[in-house]
């Protein structure tokens, strides 16, 4: 009997989102939303760098909005501002010095979070979930 093959961390990237549009709050839906990414991302090329989770830049762009749109009703929601940092962090870490155009797509994401977080931080300065 054969199955019909289904490209799975696509459809479980859809689900985390559609889970996560009706509980943002749901720690291991973040968590399993980040292994979707990193199965999805190209991987890194060295031994070295794959021992470490990556996420392709165009996927962290769009969950950084995900995150925002999630995170908007309730700005101090510690498992959305975790799973910034987390992808942010990572980002960072996997930048090379040797690709001026990866350093700068990686630190223009960061300066965007950045402003993001000034955002939050104007109309609640004590949301402490933001560090």
């Amino acid at each position: 009997m054969n199955f019909p093959t289904f490209d799975i961390p696509e459809r479980a990237l859809e689900l985390t989102a559609l889970c996560l549009r009706f509980n943002p709050a749901n720690y291991t839906t973040w968590w399993f939303r980040r292994q979707c990414l990193a199965s999805l991302s190209t991987p890194p090329t060295s031994d070295f760098e794959s021992k470490y989770t990556y996420f392709s830049e165009n996927f962290i762009a769009n969950d950084l909005m995900l995150a925002s749109k999630l995170g908007g009703s309730n700005p101090k929601n510690y498992q959305v501002w975790y799973h910034r940092r987390n992808l942010l962090e990572q980002s960072f870490s996997d930048m090379t010095s040797d690709s001026d155009t990866e350093c700068g797509s990686v630190l223009e994401l960061v300066n965007e979070e950045l402003e993001y977080i000034a955002g939050v931080l104007d109309k609640d300065s004590k949301n402490y979930h933001v560090s």
